[in-house]
């Protein structure tokens, strides 16, 4: 199924890590850490997040912010 045709993603605007990254930083975000996964599309497969952003499916972004 393509993200236009998904009730979920079909109003969303997604955004490259990088992009994502990028604006954190302009924001003041400090501290930036990345893991991964999804890397293969079984879901009877759980699978351990890994760093970095280059692989996976599913990015999640750590950053911090002092005020």
């Amino acid at each position: 199924m393509a993200m236009k045709d998904s009730e979920v993603y079909k109003s969303a605007t997604i955004h490259t890590v990088n992009e994502t990254i990028n604006q954190l930083k302009i924001s003041g975000f400090e501290g930036l850490r990345t893991c991964q996964t999804l890397f293969e599309m079984n879901p009877n497969k759980v699978e351990k997040p890994i760093p970095f952003n280059d692989k996976g499916s599913f990015v999640v972004i750590e950053a911090l912010k002092y005020i």
